[in-house]
Order: structure tokens, then sequence, then C-alpha cells
């Protein structure tokens, strides 16, 4: 989470291409954008903020839900949904799977957002600056 000299968002961004990161650093300067290649990295990195007592780990979270590399990304979101330090993290699914299934599964989970990659990519930015600046 922010702290009180660093008021940007922090949001991490769970993606495994680096290309994709790398335009998301650039196209959100203004935000602190932690990232993790897989959801095991992801999961790692909010646990240890959740050890560390960070109230609000992080601002948003951004996911790639079907990586095959990885554990699904659905299942990182079931955790985060139902545990209690972490189940007030708004969650945006980035996701190359276009499923209506995950995705009506998903929004019952509380996810604020679930964009496919290519048709959804150009509105990623805005949706995140949406979210955390609250007017979503």
């Amino acid at each position: 989470m922010s702290t009180e000299g660093d008021k940007r968002p922090e949001v991490l961004y769970i993606e495994p291409h680096p290309i994709l990161r790398a335009i998301l650093h650039e196209a959100l300067p203004d935000l602190n954008i932690d990232t993790a290649e897989s959801v095991d990295e992801g999961r790692e990195k909010i646990n240890r903020r959740v050890e560390e007592h960070v109230e609000m780990p992080y601002d948003l979270i951004v996911l790639e839900t079907s990586d095959p590399n990885s554990e699904p990304g659905i299942k990182l979101v079931d955790e985060l949904k139902d545990s209690d330090a972490t189940k007030n993290i708004p969650i945006l699914v980035h996701t190359t799977d276009d499923n209506d299934f995950h995705r009506e599964y998903l929004r019952k989970k509380g996810v604020k957002g679930y964009l496919v990659k290519g048709p959804d990519t150009d509105t990623l930015p805005q949706r995140i600056r949406d979210i955390t600046r609250g007017t979503e």
C-alpha cells in the first residue's frame, strides 16, 4: 500500500509476458507497479506483505488467469477473496481466456473486471486508473 510520503497507488501485475509488463510500466508511470512473472511469484509477494502486517498489501492486483506455465490464476482469486487479510483488494483480470463461465464465476467472486487480451488491451491502463482512483 502507498506510504504517507508516497501517495502513488500500488499495483501488482501478474503477467508471464515481459513485453506486456514493460508496456504497462510505460503506460502508467504515475503508479507503483510491482510485477510477478507467475501466479506463484505473485502469491509470494502478497503473502510477504500480509506477513509484514501491511494493512492493504496492494491497491489493485491485475492478473492473467490462464498462464500455461503456472497454476491457474482463478485459484489465486479464490484464495484472495476467501482471506480476511486480502478480500478487499480489488482484482482485475487481463487474460487470453475469453470464457463466459470464468467471466461469470470471477464476477461473482467480486473481480472488478475481466478484460480479454487483444480486444480489451487498449482499455487496461484506463481501467487500472479508474479502480485505483475509486472512480470505477
